[in-house]
């Protein structure tokens, strides 16, 4: 499935899609084109009823990072040049361990969530911004 959405965010805001029409397991991937924009990137085990979820996310020029669902960095990636945007992020989690891809090389070690925030829901995409941030990602694809 191919997502393109190119929105220019208004005042501080957070948006995120997830793609339901097809069942996921818990053991998945989701990955996207990042083509502009920082705090921008996927999400895995979107659960909108229990409010947990991860997010995997271009910090800035050289991290990523991954979040839980209030916005805790549990680890960050030195990825040194992922943003200019324009790169392909990846994210798998299998069990409670989530690997992180840019342009398909994996970033540092895997990273093992012991407290287990989150144990199912489809993936996603995701943004946040303020009112002089674009996010704009291409070629979303999941499973």
């Amino acid at each position: 499935m191919a997502l393109a959405v190119t929105l220019p965010v208004s005042l501080s805001i957070f948006w995120s899609f997830s793609w339901d029409a097809a069942s996921f397991d818990n053991d998945q991937y989701a990955q996207v084109t990042v083509l502009d924009g920082t705090f921008t990137g996927v999400l895995l085990r979107y659960d909108t009823t229990s409010s947990d979820y991860y997010q995997v996310l271009v910090r800035d020029a050289d991290r990523l990072r991954i979040h839980d669902a209030h916005g805790n960095t549990l680890t960050s990636f030195n990825c040194g040049g992922c943003y200019p945007a324009g790169g392909v992020l990846r994210a798998e989690i299998a069990g409670n361990v989530i690997s992180v891809y840019w342009n398909g090389s994996l970033q540092g070690s895997p990273y093992t969530d012991v407290a287990e925030r989150a144990d199912s829901g489809p993936p996603g995409v995701y943004s946040y911004g303020t009112n002089t941030s674009i996010a704009a990602l291409d070629d979303f694809e999941a499973g």
